[in-house]
């Protein structure tokens, strides 16, 4: 009897079929966070979200570590996390229709003159690596400046953070991936890191950050 009963378990426990269920979840959430977007005046964009969205972040975060531990397949699980840093840092950038912060309106005004002109004066040194970067990508793929702009951190961070850190952990701590992809998860609840808004103290944090992990 305890044989037959604990098979339903062992398959639901299955690392493949964990991992489907897994996906269900992050695409819930990043369908909850799109259901939450509107342009009203918020504290705080966590008001937006029942609690249902932190109950599944709390099982997919938990199904997530069981698949490390499980030793899934690194690169699925480096796909895994970038998604889950990306539901961590766009919650501002998605929620806020109008934009989050104050300091995001100058700056996109500021990129859009650079675009239709080609510069714009005084030239602050300390912005110009955000300015250069989102009107060099708005011209080249087409995308309006205000899009790259909010998401340009948030997306840039969710894809270099955990990849680097995949990548040189294990090599300088001689750990394997699966530790390394599992430490990487400490990063967004250090607070001074606040790569949910783009502007240009975090870009240069960002890619401080990057610099020292490589």
């Amino acid at each position: 009897k305890t044989t037959t009963s604990s098979k339903p378990a062992q398959r639901i426990l299955n690392p493949g079929i964990l991992f489907y269920f897994f996906s269900i979840l992050e695409c819930a959430q990043i369908a909850f966070i799109l259901f939450a977007r509107n342009g009203e005046l918020m504290q705080s964009p966590w008001m937006a979200f029942s609690p249902w969205f932190f109950i599944l972040f709390t099982i997919a975060t938990s199904m997530y570590v069981y698949l490390l531990v499980k030793q899934t397949s690194p690169r699925l699980m480096l796909g895994a996390t970038i998604v889950h840093f990306f539901i961590f840092y766009s919650i501002a950038a998605i929620v806020y229709k109008l934009g989050f912060g104050f300091d995001g309106f100058i700056h996109r005004a500021t990129e859009s003159w650079i675009l239709e002109n080609g510069f714009i004066t005084p030239k602050e040194p300390f912005y110009l690596g955000q300015y250069s970067l989102v009107v060099t990508l708005s011209r080249i793929t087409g995308i309006a400046i205000k899009y790259i702009d909010i998401f340009l951190v948030p997306i840039l961070a969710s894809l270099s953070i955990p990849t680097l850190i995949y990548s040189v952990l294990p090599k300088a701590w001689n750990t394997n991936k699966h530790t390394a992809l599992g430490l990487s998860l400490v990063v967004p609840f250090i607070f001074f890191l606040s790569f949910n808004l783009t502007t240009p103290h975090n870009v240069a944090v960002l890619l401080t950050l990057l610099t020292v992990l490589a």
